[in-house]
């Protein structure tokens, strides 16, 4: 009777962690529908990210702020691959995006690759990380 107990235990515990990996996995930001304009303020803090945010001058850190809110994780728990210096070619930072005019000036900015265990995503911001658009 113990181990069937202790074997329907597994099975949720099991079960759980996965529906939360699914749920929260850094493929659900990657669709061409999130390729939106994401600002920190807009984006409700739960779970390990449980201070609301204040806007950092610094893209870098701004990128890393909202990159835990996303995966619901604290900032140490991301790493910064890269952060490139770039000019965009318009203020939508070279990306197409629905319903959105973009202006055609250089518009000075950063691209910031996060990783997340072995999952990868790809912003894109402005000189002070203000404006955010996840690339992939």
């Amino acid at each position: 009777m113990t181990k069937i107990i202790l074997a329907i235990i597994v099975v949720l515990i099991i079960g759980t962690a996965g529906a939360w990996y699914l749920y929260f996995s850094p493929a659900n930001f990657k669709s061409p529908a999130v390729q939106q304009t994401v600002k920190i303020e807009d984006i409700a803090p739960t779970g390990a990210a449980t201070v609301i945010p204040t806007q950092p001058t610094d893209p870098v850190a701004a990128v890393k702020q909202l990159a835990a809110l996303q995966f619901n994780v604290t900032e140490d728990k991301l790493t910064i691959v890269s952060s490139n210096k770039k000019d965009w070619p318009d203020t939508c930072f070279g990306l197409s995006i629905d319903n959105k005019s973009c202006v055609k000036t250089v518009t000075p900015g950063y691209e910031v690759v996060v990783k997340l265990n072995s999952d990868q995503i790809t912003y894109r911001t402005n000189s002070n990380g203000s404006d955010i658009r996840i690339v992939k």
